[in-house]
């Protein structure tokens, strides 16, 4: 092969010998890390498939209605969800709240809880996934009520769950719209 090189000093191109060290030209030149050798592989496929298979014999429930909502917060929030079959601890939990912003004495104060046990004991069938799901509904929500007290909404914002929730906001209490003025009845009112 191959591969023509821009000299600096002339506008020709010359011929270089193709390089047998670590480096490309497709890389600038940067040294390529080593391939992984077979039994490394191998052994990387036994890990995947344990891991496979323990997240499936996984007694944790996964069946949470919420979660293309959880997802498309995760992707709004820039985060990664943890996968279904990992059970809460109280360093993963704590984790979360800390990448979402919330402190421990808003986790106190939100869930009614003393420490993060004690919400794994009274849920313990539910993975690491929904929590971190409902930490991101909460922060989506605090957001939400931060725009709107900041006055940084233009009167007028669109409900991100359902499109046909509409909240207006004024200096006067309104009420939230449920696809038609039918529903007003059993409208929710917003004071700004």
């Amino acid at each position: 092969m191959t591969v023509y090189t821009h000299a600096p000093e002339t506008s020709q191109k010359s011929p270089a010998t193709p390089s047998t060290d670590a480096t490309s030209s497709e890389s600038g030149g940067r040294p390529q890390p080593p391939a992984f050798t077979p039994e490394q592989r191998a052994k990387s496929r036994a890990t995947r498939t344990a891991n496979a298979a323990a997240r499936a014999a996984s007694t944790l429930r996964h069946d949470f209605l919420d979660d293309p909502n959880w997802v498309a917060l995760a992707h709004r929030y820039g985060v990664h969800l943890p996968l279904w079959g990992m059970p809460c601890t109280p360093g993963q939990m704590r984790r979360w709240l800390r990448t979402l912003g919330f402190s421990g004495a808003w986790y106190r104060e939100w869930c009614g809880f003393h420490s993060l046990q004690e919400w794994i004991d009274a849920n313990r069938l539910w993975p690491l996934r929904s929590f971190a799901g409902l930490l991101l509904e909460e922060r989506e929500s605090e957001d939400w009520h931060k725009e709107v007290s900041d006055g940084e909404s233009d009167g007028q914002c669109v409900g991100r769950r359902d499109p046909d929730v509409r909240v207006r906001v004024s200096g006067r209490a309104d009420a939230i719209r449920c696809g038609s003025d039918t529903h007003l009845d059993t409208a929710l009112v917003v004071v700004a």
